[in-house]
C-alpha cells in the first residue's frame, strides 16, 4: 500500500506508528492452538476481513503522513 501514499515517510518510527494505529483499530485474533490458527487464517482470507484491515491501514498511513513523529516535515504541495 505504501506506493499509494507518497507523502508517507517510511522510516522505522512512521512504519511502526502506522502498524500500531491499524492494530489498535481491528479486532484481536489471538490463538493458542494449530486448530485456532487455521480458523484465523481462513477468516483473514475473507475479502471483508482483509478490506477492514486495509481500510484501517490506509487511514493510518494518511494520518501518520500528516503528522509524523519522526520530525520529518511534509513536502510542500506542488502547484
Amino acid at each position: 500500500m505504501r506506493p499509494h501514499f507518497p507523502d508517507f515517510c517510511g522510516c522505522e518510527v512512521c512504519r511502526e506508528d502506522a502498524l500500531v494505529y491499524t492494530l489498535n483499530r481491528i479486532p484481536a485474533r489471538y490463538v493458542s492452538s494449530t486448530t485456532g490458527s487455521a480458523v484465523t487464517e481462513v477468516t483473514l482470507e475473507k475479502e471483508q476481513s482483509r478490506a477492514a484491515i486495509e481500510v484501517s491501514m490506509m487511514d493510518g498511513l494518511r494520518k501518520i503522513s500528516l503528522a509524523p513523529r519522526c520530525g520529518r516535515t511534509r513536502p510542500a504541495k506542488q502547484s
